[in-house]
This record gives structure tokens, C-alpha cells and sequence, in this order.
């Protein structure tokens, strides 16, 4: 939303035209520029964290080829990637390894985003029937109280449905893999000081 806001004026102008939305015209655009964005990496600690209150967002790998375009799929792979760290994350502190991971919410709407995500984490990547998710879950709640199910297992069965999977890509895990690890990881250790420097100085 944010991109759209800033940079996508012209998107939104043509969407009014054609009748849709501004980021579905931005995700055929991600099509246009190949996995690694050539080159820009993203790393979305634009929010306030606990345990890295100082950080913030970087974008690092700029060249002159690099379009706006480049930077909306630097910032869908810098959220994926970010959401890895939070995978294995989990993975290391429940000694379960997560084999398929649901995605909901608006880009859960964009095919290619959810064929992003499936690459990032190596992992099937499945949508159910609905991206609003959250209001499903209150909806299977309720029907759990009324006693229409008797616990939320029974609901899930009879209310998620999914329906859109997607599998890992062999060629494009492997280069999501060797930036994720060998840059991604290390970028925040090694601009942690910079960024305590913006507080001094700001």
C-alpha cells in the first residue's frame, strides 16, 4: 500500500480505466523482473522491534538499471524473506519443521506473490477460500459456542477449504536461498551501528 501511495500513480490511473485494481496491474508487473530483483535486496525493520528497537529498513544493491518495478519486488521478497527469519524462527524453538504454510490476507489475493513466497521458504504454499482469513476464524468461533461443531477442529474441517497451491521452483529456491542466507542475514549485523547512529544524530 505504501509503494502504491508514493510510487504507483500511473498504475492507478490505468486501473481506473481498465476497471481493477492498482496492485493487480503491479503484480503482472512483478513478472517483468526476475527472482533477486537483479541485484536489490530489502530489508522491511521499518516498525519499532523488541529485541532490535534501533533498526530500520534498507535497501541495498542499487544501479542504475534498477526501475521502481525493481523496488516492488525487492520489498515482496524483502517481507518474504523477513518471514523466513520468523519460519525458522519457530521451527527452532518448537523442533517442528513446518512442511506447508497457509497464506492469507491481501497479497495472499496475488497468485505470483503466493509463487514468491513458495520459493523464498523452499515449502508448499496453499491459499483456502477466502483471504479474510481472520473473519473465517471468528466466523468458526461462533459456530463452535453456538454448538453447531463441537471444538474448532470439527469447524476447520467443515469451513477451510483450500484451494490454490504452490510448489517450490528449483532454480529460483536456489537463488533465493544463496541471498537470503549469505546477504539478507548478515545485513542487519553489519548496519546495526549505522543505525544507532541515525538515533544519535536525528
Amino acid at each position: 500500500k505504501w509503494f502504491q501511495s508514493e510510487f504507483a500513480h500511473k498504475e492507478e490511473e490505468q486501473a481506473k480505466i481498465k476497471g481493477i485494481t492498482a496492485l493487480e496491474l503491479l503484480d503482472k508487473r512483478l513478472e517483468e523482473i526476475p527472482p533477486g530483483s537483479e541485484g536489490l535486496m530489502l530489508q522491511p525493520y521499518w516498525g519499532k522491534e523488541l529485541l532490535r528497537p534501533e533498526a530500520k529498513g534498507s535497501i541495498i544493491g542499487f544501479e542504475d538499471e534498477h526501475t521502481r518495478i525493481h523496488v516492488y519486488r525487492a520489498i515482496i521478497e524483502g517481507l518474504g524473506y523477513a518471514l523466513l527469519e520468523g519460519i525458522e524462527e519457530i521451527e527452532r524453538k518448537s523442533k517442528y519443521k513446518l512442511e506447508r504454510i497457509a497464506l492469507t490476507g491481501g497479497g495472499s489475493q496475488s497468485d505470483i506473490i503466493c509463487q514468491i513466497a513458495a520459493n523464498i521458504f523452499n515449502r508448499e504454499v496453499y491459499k483456502v477460500q477466502t483471504y479474510e482469513t481472520s473473519g473465517l476464524g471468528a466466523a468458526m468461533a461462533s459456530f463452535v459456542g453456538l454448538g453447531k461443531y463441537k471444538d474448532i477442529y470439527e469447524a476447520a474441517k467443515y469451513m477451510v477449504h483450500p484451494k490454490d497451491f504452490f510448489m517450490p521452483e528449483k532454480d529460483n529456491v536456489e537463488i533465493y536461498s544463496k541471498l537470503y542466507n549469505r546477504v539478507y542475514k548478515k545485513t542487519y549485523k553489519k548496519l546495526k551501528n549505522l543505525y544507532k547512529e541515525i538515533e544519535e544524530i536525528i
